[in-house]
């Protein structure tokens, strides 16, 4: 019974110390081009290949006047993406990319 338990314990630390840190940015949820900028509800419109167009919102503490249409960001999303026309996410993170010239 000893050894079962022990093993639970083990295999529970385990996925707990798998899901802690940066575990939620590991995969870019968005990436593409700034479309436009809603400065009043604090949102980008980012168009990605292969979402399409996504609003999405910034995190509260955030500062939208740092994008400009045309930059190209990366996205995590916290959730997921809400189907509309565009859709919608609440951004984890964002990240500029560098442009390739």
């Amino acid at each position: 019974m000893k050894k079962h338990l022990l093993l639970i314990l083990i295999v529970w630390f385990t996925l707990v110390g798998c899901n802690g840190g940066n575990a939620e940015k590991g995969r870019v949820d968005i990436k593409g081009i700034i479309k436009e900028v809603d400065y009043e509800r604090n949102k980008i419109l980012v168009e990605d290949k292969h979402e399409g167009l996504v609003w999405v919102t910034l995190q509260e503490n955030e500062d939208i006047s740092e994008y400009l249409e045309g930059q190209e960001v990366v996205v995590w999303i916290k959730g997921g993406i809400r189907e509309s026309s565009p859709a919608q996410a609440d951004a984890l993170n964002i990240e500029f990319t560098n442009p390739k010239d």
